[in-house]
């Protein structure tokens, strides 16, 4: 696993950014980050850009394949944007992992919060702009909420 700082080139960060908070995008109510784990304090916002084999979201190219044309991979399995609110303190998501099918995890941070993520072995990864972090998969891993920004705004790519 490693986190890989200024990803993309200023412009293409910027373009993403700017969609990404801005009020033309939509978002969907998730009720529980992890289906197994349905927690009461537990929700986000997310936006699909491909599921299910099929491209969601007129944003897939702008977002998805501009991350992707800079990482070798065969076969994109999922893509989407995730929007998690911010808390009055840091809200740890429970442990999961993405797919049962092995894959690959591109995590691409769109905006600088407190958030991170955390990795069951002890890891954190800040939530630093314009880095992704790459990782396996198969490794368990959570989501913490940000409490100093209104988002905490993340690309989740699984890939083969």
């Amino acid at each position: 696993m490693q986190q890989i700082e200024n990803f993309l080139s200023k412009e293409e960060h910027k373009k993403i950014l700017d969609i990404a908070s801005g009020e033309n995008i939509s978002w969907y109510y998730t009720d529980s980050i992890i289906l197994e784990d349905k927690n009461k304090n537990d929700f986000m916002f997310s936006h699909a850009f491909f599921w299910d084999n099929e491209i969601k979201s007129d944003y897939y190219e702008t977002f998805v394949m501009t991350i992707m044309n800079k990482i070798q991979h065969k076969k994109i399995l999922r893509a989407k944007l995730n929007c998690y609110t911010k808390r009055e303190e840091h809200f740890k998501h429970g442990f999961h992992i993405d797919a049962k099918q092995p894959h690959i995890v591109a995590l691409y941070c769109v905006n600088n919060n407190n958030g991170y993520t955390e990795f069951e072995d002890g890891n954190k990864f800040k939530s630093i702009a314009n880095s992704v972090i790459l990782f396996n998969g198969k490794l368990k891993h959570r989501s913490v909420n940000q409490t100093n920004t209104k988002q905490r705004l993340n690309i989740n790519i699984n890939y083969e």
